[in-house]
């Protein structure tokens, strides 16, 4: 006698095939992220990635991942990336399923690996389940931790959690007739100038604009995205000259017009690997760390 599927849960079939299902789903999962959305995989498909929704079903509900694919040109294989997955309910059962149905996928597309990226603790459950299904550790791609702030506190609890030098600066951003406007698409030349200032000031890398303008629009036109930027009380946009350092006194700087409470850092389990065609197309070793640090420069 075969068990009835359970009703209360989403259909592993129509999650693979509705983008709306698949993002409510998303939403409603603990480790649900913004990178596992269909706005994301829209925001990418500019850069020669496709996607591919893979879904079981676990003794607790179901288990998936928006995974990312991309050609390995010249070589005949392809990667596959879930940035923050899977998702769902992460029970010993689901994950092996889940395994079993990305080797048919990999299978079926020739990957030569996948690297998912679970927003876990070290300890989750998840991290045995995946080692039990055939998963290794691999170098990470994204940074290991992840700030959060629960925005659902009282504002006063909020504001005490600043550090004193961030609450100075919101403070005088007050005084100085700092606003903040919520401009939308106008504000992206405004944020690309503030944030190439901010990398070559701070030493870390950034990409053209065009980047920034994808994955801003793809959320846009999902009604998931914002754009905020602080004007000055003189009318000019996020960034102004400070006079009271040493040698880059007049060099632009984002005006502190908002601050976030000190967040917790939560950090992540390292990223773990499948080679989901062990069976079939085995590359050699140095050729599979080749293919991990092009996946740790592309993705």
């Amino acid at each position: 006698m075969t068990a009835e599927p359970d009703a209360t849960q989403p259909d592993p079939a129509v999650l693979r095939d509705d983008p709306r299902a698949w993002d409510a789903f998303v939403e409603s999962a603990p480790t649900g992220a913004y990178t596992q959305l269909g706005a994301w995989a829209e925001a990418k498909r500019p850069n020669g990635w496709r996607v591919e929704r893979v879904v079981a079903s676990g003794s607790d509900g179901p288990v998936g991942m928006q995974l990312l694919i991309r050609d390995l040109r010249p070589l005949p294989w392809r990667i596959g990336y879930a940035p923050r997955g899977p998702v769902g309910s992460f029970d010993r059962d689901g994950v092996a399923a889940l395994t079993a149905e990305l080797r048919r996928v990999g299978r079926a597309n020739r990957l030569a690996h996948v690297l998912v990226d679970p927003e876990v603790e070290p300890t989750d459950p998840l991290v045995g389940h995946l080692a039990a299904a055939g998963w290794k550790d691999s170098p990470g791609v994204q940074t290991p931790r992840t700030r959060l702030v629960d925005l659902t506190r009282p504002e006063e609890e909020l504001w005490s959690d600043l550090r004193s030098k961030w609450r100075q600066y919101v403070n005088k951003a007050r005084r100085d007739g700092v606003t903040v406007e919520d401009v939308g698409a106008e504000g992206l030349d405004d944020f690309y100038r503030i944030y190439v200032e901010t990398a070559e000031r701070a030493g870390f890398i950034h990409r053209a604009r065009s980047a920034y303008a994808d994955v801003f629009g793809a959320f846009d036109r999902a009604e998931r995205a914002r754009l905020l930027t602080a004007r000055l009380a003189d009318g000019t946009r996020g960034a102004r000259g400070r006079g009271h350092e040493e040698t880059r006194s007049q060099e632009a700087r984002p005006v502190y017009a908002v601050a976030p409470p000190a967040p917790r850092s939560r950090s992540r389990r390292r990223r773990r690997r499948l080679d989901p065609s062990a069976d079939h197309h085995q590359l050699p070793a140095a050729q599979r760390a080749d293919l991990l640090v092009r996946c740790r420069t592309t993705c």
